[in-house]
């Protein structure tokens, strides 16, 4: 063991000072790791404010601290991004993965990493301030235990963090000085998170024991065996023993999970157990949220989040995850939020368990939600943090049309590989329409005029949106009441297809011109080089390419891209409603990071797009 300091030398270690509840940025809020939040969360699903690349998994939690945000990646980088915009702050390369949760005090950073280091970054400028290193992970008994996805984090009081460390130990550290003031050995690796309340450290180890410890000395209080400690995972094939759960504890009462598939409930002040919820084999690597009269909990191979009656180990319901849970349950209000091992973030109704609202991620969610005034942040192991918001951020009507029944109808949506644009927003909250939904969304905002955008993933025109002339459809009346179209491939109407062969045999320029009311006489379908001009650039186009050229400049309101003999080849026409509606012709997009622009086209009002 042994500790570095890159800001003046060490210092020595003043007497403990009295322990008392507090409220940090850390892991579920507090010392306690209760999961219980007084702030507004979101109760509706409404959008993704933002979502922000870190480049690699994100498995830990984000905490917060005044506008900023601070979270780890498992590359090692340590982040700090500005809450309500996403724009990163600063970032810190720690040198291994980061798959645990920050802890903020004193204007300083705590994070755990991999291999044995306990980190104290400037929450200024991410500037390195001390490095604790311990020793290497401890051997497993078995040696295939496997799934090894989350490490201890820190939990901070007074000035004090208290870490569990692969080397066995838990540790508690100075935070001025990066010193250790004791160390406590266990049995086994700790993945678990220590929680302290009165004076008392509460952490659960691999060797299946849970342990309190004196925070002021480090000396046993007791030691609480689970049934998991005389197991053995070779006799199963997997692993029985560890304990990964971090304790949550409240009210004299220590709810604690294990890998021997139970949940118990203990005595904070003897250890002894007051009951136990067990489920065959299914993991509980999840942490429990406790509230007055429930505790929430969640398991990982059975893949189900249930409430449990908190006096008496009763089950209140019990619904399927649909895959595996390794976050945390946070509650906010009367909603449950937790991640899934599938992509879901969902949110429940802590009474009944029923899903309110759901978003899917690119990647697993083995991180625990943040839940802070209105928003839900959350990493994913697409290397994505989001934030969530209720409808209530920005009013904003969101649609994405495709329907399969069209797709002999379509260049752009003809194939399975189009759908991209269809999948990629649809993880970002807009709702997919088929033709008749299309068709109830713009009538309704057509008598609401409340704002609205609807992005076309093929380039297909149902007939109900055209009407007698074109310029009386239902299309031109949405635009013509404030509403947004992105459209991407051939102008609505102009391939005539054939509807014995399902084949193009003709064009028709006088159709979207009379829908639109823009000419495209100078539309040949020929391609050539397209330049991002500077109004494209403010609408979040960032590149040049090779693409046909469908009008004239004059034509249309902006010119986003235009090609080399002078076409508009990406354009908005206004028809009189708000700065950023009308209609907004794009090229086809199927992969990449060109699906991220069609996002900041459909989002782009009042001259900006999103955070």
């Amino acid at each position: 063991m042994g500790v570095r300091t890159l800001a003046g030398s060490i210092l020595c270690a003043a007497a403990m000072p009295a322990l008392v509840l507090g409220q940090e940025a850390q892991f579920r809020g507090g010392p306690g790791h209760v999961g219980v939040t007084d702030t507004r969360g979101v109760e509706e699903f409404g959008r993704v404010a933002w979502r922000f690349d870190a480049g690699a998994p994100i498995r830990g939690s984000a905490v917060r601290s005044g506008r900023a945000l601070y979270f780890g990646s498992t590359d090692g980088t340590l982040h700090s991004v500005d809450l309500r915009t996403g724009r990163e702050v600063w970032r810190q390369d720690l040198g291994a993965a980061l798959a645990s949760t920050p802890a903020v005090t004193g204007g300083l950073v705590v994070v755990g990493a991999r291999g044995g280091a306990l980190h104290g970054i400037a929450a200024s400028d991410g500037s390195r301030v001390w490095t604790l290193e311990t020793g290497d992970d401890l051997a497993l008994p078995w040696g295939h235990e496997g799934w090894d996805y989350l490490t201890s984090s820190p939990a901070v009081m007074d000035g004090i963090a208290y870490w569990g460390s692969g080397d066995g130990h838990v540790y508690a550290v100075d935070t001025e000085s990066g010193r250790a003031l004791w160390r406590f050995a266990t049995g086994g690796r700790i993945r678990s998170t220590p929680a302290v309340v009165e004076g008392v450290v509460y952490v659960g180890s691999s060797d299946g024991f849970v342990y309190a410890i004196e925070a002021g000395s480090g000396a046993e209080r007791w030691r609480f065996e689970t049934a998991g400690a005389s197991l053995n995972a070779g006799d199963f094939g997997f692993d029985r023993r560890q304990i990964y759960a971090s304790p949550a504890v409240e009210g004299g009462e220590v709810f604690v999970g294990s890998r021997d598939a139970s949940l118990y409930k203990l005595d904070a002040e003897t250890g002894r157990q007051l009951w136990t919820f067990d489920e065959e084999s299914a993991w509980v690597i999840s942490s429990a949220a406790v509230t007055a009269d429930r505790v929430y909990s969640a398991r990982s191979s059975s893949g189900n989040t249930r409430a449990i009656d908190r006096k008496t180990g009763a089950e209140l319901w019990s619904h399927a995850a649909g895959s595996l849970v390794f976050s945390s349950p946070v509650i906010s209000g009367t909603t449950l939020y937790i991640g899934e091992e599938d992509g879901d973030v969902v949110a429940r109704d802590t009474e009944s368990g029923e899903v309110r609202w759901s978003f899917r991620t690119g990647g697993s969610v083995f991180a625990t939600p943040l839940v802070y005034d209105g928003r839900v942040y959350i990493g994913s192991d697409d290397g994505f943090l989001y934030a969530i918001e209720a409808p209530d951020g920005d009013g904003l009507h969101r649609a994405v049309f495709f329907d399969e029944t069209l797709m002999p109808r379509s260049a752009f949506g003809g194939g399975e590989e189009h759908r991209a644009v269809t999948d990629h927003l649809s993880l970002r909250g807009y709702r997919v329409l088929d033709e008749a939904a299309l068709v109830g969304f713009m009538e309704a905002r057509v008598v609401d005029r409340a704002p609205s955008v609807v992005v076309f993933g093929m380039d297909a025109l149902p007939a109900d949106l055209v009407g007698e002339s074109g310029s009386d459809g239902l299309l031109r009346r949405y635009l013509d009441g404030g509403g947004k179209v992105v459209w991407l491939g051939y102008p609505p109407g102009y391939l005539v297809w054939d509807d014995g062969t399902g084949q193009v045999t003709a064009v028709d320029r006088d159709k979207p011109a009379a829908i639109l009311g823009v000419s495209f006489e100078a539309f040949n379908g020929d391609v050539h080089g397209v330049t991002v001009t500077d109004a494209g650039h403010a609408w979040g186009l960032s590149s040049r390419w090779v693409g046909q050229g469908h009008t004239l400049p004059s034509e249309v309101t902006e010119v986003l891209g235009q090609d080399e003999i002078g076409r508009a080849a990406a354009w908005v026409r206004s028809y009189g409603g708000p700065d950023g509606t009308g209609f907004v012709l794009y090229r086809p997009v199927v992969a990449g990071d060109e699906l991220d622009v069609v996002w900041r086209l459909a989002e782009h009002f009042g001259g900006g797009g999103p955070d």
